[in-house]
């Protein structure tokens, strides 16, 4: 395998060491169980005969079993820097011998003198002892660099102060600044913040769009488009549905079919509603779309509308438009008594008044503004349009501001928690409260909170209080929850002894709210046909 008398013989370049061109050479299993010996040449040129591991070893190219080092012409290889870990270079032979001594090889023919070899300097790391190492290791340490050519001897490092770290299961561990929680996977809360006053996720189990189930918090249960099951649940025992898919309208007009309207809108898409199918949703297509500056642009039409545009058709272009008209502007009177001449439609988005084609703020067709009393017992002159956003009390148009302002008298205003506070109806409104405006809440009953709750049998019902639900053994969804959209999962049944001795396979809850005795999760009736006294009619389900 090496070269013969006749043969010219080149440098090694030094790319390439003995491991990596023996690593291709098929080695046979006799070769490998009885070191046969054979020459092998050196990094220095000379050669000795010697076993195919010991050539290896010694950065060698091994010529074969059985040949001898007699009539060989060994090559040198070029020597090349070798950046070492203290920070120090040295030519070595090739790549293989700088791997040896835990250096970086530069490139065969590269003096030390410019080669870019990291330099030292003290490192402190968060436990506050200090090494000398490149400012490469020292980040990787986590540690704080003091600079090239600095020593450890004149460092007095620091101990950071530990804060909470959230880890990726849950759990909260100190560590030593931010780098090193990250290093663990971690999100940081802080120096000095404990873990027993941190805010970390609280994991439980996620049922996934797919029907799997992962334990992980809420947040990223909710990105991901799944079902939360509460903190403190396990996927172990949970039965996770499988959502009904549903025609997706995306964007650039195509369908395509998701697993319910969360995935369909992170797709920027318009869900089509549970069951529906591509095969029969005809979704809109983007069409020319003419803006009111006479320019045109390739939009949906709901965009178009959005912009003040005038839609010319699904399927429709720009490239083929042959012209837009340009919308003259007019009169806009907006809510600060202010007056700006732009489009009809613009003007509405504005929150504005338009006075129609033709017309013109020099023709001073705003009508004027006046004194406003707001909540808060203050007074400024604006609108009776803006007085009214701000639940103001508007005096009359051209009332000024005096050194006293009555408001309204504050009532009873009822709010979706159930929870009553006096105030004005128009603030009432915006909570999405119930105004009660002959009396206070001293003599007002609000009615408690409402909301969807999934029953045990996988169906669901409305307007229900979290306290009827749960009686039920029901799952609430949360005050103003609704069943539209909703996937409710099935809850597990077991065998369940009632007291008159029969057996029904029921949910926990619904068996000891019926006074039975529950037989552990896996149990039914079928297959344990004599676990209470008397069977009758094992395929109740409530």
């Amino acid at each position: 395998m090496f070269a013969n008398a006749g043969r010219r013989v080149h440098a090694w370049t030094g790319s390439w060491c003995a491991v990596g061109l023996l690593s291709l050479m098929v080695i046979p299993s006799a070769w490998a169980a009885d070191p046969i010996v054979g020459a092998c040449c050196l990094p220095d040129g000379t050669c000795v005969e010697t076993s195919w591991d010991e050539c290896v070893i010694q950065c060698g190219f091994f010529g074969g079993p059985g040949t001898a080092c007699a009539g060989q012409l060994c090559p040198i290889p070029l020597p090349g820097a070798c950046c070492l870990p203290d920070g120090t270079c040295e030519q070595t032979a090739g790549q293989c011998v700088c791997r040896q001594l835990g250096g970086s090889f530069q490139g065969p023919t590269v003096p030390c003198g410019t080669a870019l070899c990291p330099e030292l300097g003290a490192c402190c790391l968060p436990d506050g002892t200090c090494v000398e190492a490149n400012r490469d290791d020292c980040d990787a340490d986590c540690g704080f660099f003091g600079g090239s050519g600095t020593v450890c001897a004149d460092q007095l490092c620091p101990i950071p102060l530990p804060g909470a770290c959230c880890l990726p299961d849950g759990t909260c561990e100190q560590t030593a600044g931010q780098c090193v929680c990250e290093q663990l996977g971690g999100t940081y809360q802080g120096p000095t913040v404990p873990c027993g006053i941190a805010a970390c996720p609280d994991l439980g189990a996620c049922c996934l769009p797919n029907g799997t189930c992962v334990e992980i918090d809420r947040d990223d249960c909710d990105d991901q488009c799944g079902f939360f099951g509460g903190t403190g649940t396990v996927c172990a025992g949970q039965l996770c549905p499988i959502p009904v898919p549903g025609a997706c309208c995306l964007p650039d007009g195509t369908c395509q079919q998701t697993a319910g309207q969360c995935i369909c809108e992170q797709l920027g898409g318009t869900f089509q509603n549970l069951g529906t199918t591509c095969s029969f949703t005809v979704c809109p297509r983007p069409g020319a779309c003419c803006l009111p500056d006479g320019t045109c642009e390739d939009l949906l039409i709901e965009d178009c509308v959005a912009q003040c545009g005038s839609f010319e058709g699904d399927g429709t272009t720009c490239s083929t438009q042959e012209f837009c008209c340009i919308e003259l502007d007019r009169a806009c009177c907006l809510p600060d008594g202010s007056c700006i001449e732009t489009s009809e439609c613009e003007c509405e988005q504005l929150g504005g008044v338009s006075r129609g084609p033709g017309s013109a703020c020099e023709d001073d067709v705003c009508p004027s503004i006046g004194a406003c009393c707001l909540p808060g017992g203050t007074c400024e002159v604006t609108s009776q349009g803006k007085c009214a956003d701000q639940c103001g009390f508007f005096q009359g148009e051209g009332s000024v501001c005096g050194p006293f302002c009555i408001l309204p008298a504050r009532r009873a205003c009822c709010l979706p928690d159930g929870t009553c506070i006096d105030t004005l109806e128009c603030k009432c409104e915006l909570l999405g409260g119930s105004f009660n405006s002959a009396a206070g809440c001293a003599t007002t009953t609000c009615l408690p909170p409402r909301g969807a709750c999934c029953m045990s049998n996988g169906t669901c019902v409305e307007n229900v209080t979290q306290e009827s639900c749960e009686a039920d053994c029901g799952l609430y969804r949360g005050d103003g929850s609704a069943c539209d959209g909703l996937l409710c999962p099935l809850q597990l049944r077991q065998a369940c002894c009632l007291p008159n001795g029969t057996c029904a396979n029921r949910s926990p809850c619904v068996c000891l709210n019926a006074g039975g005795v529950p037989q552990g999760p896996g149990s039914n009736c079928f297959s344990l046909p004599n676990v209470c006294s008397i069977i009758a009619d094992p395929d109740v389900i409530e």
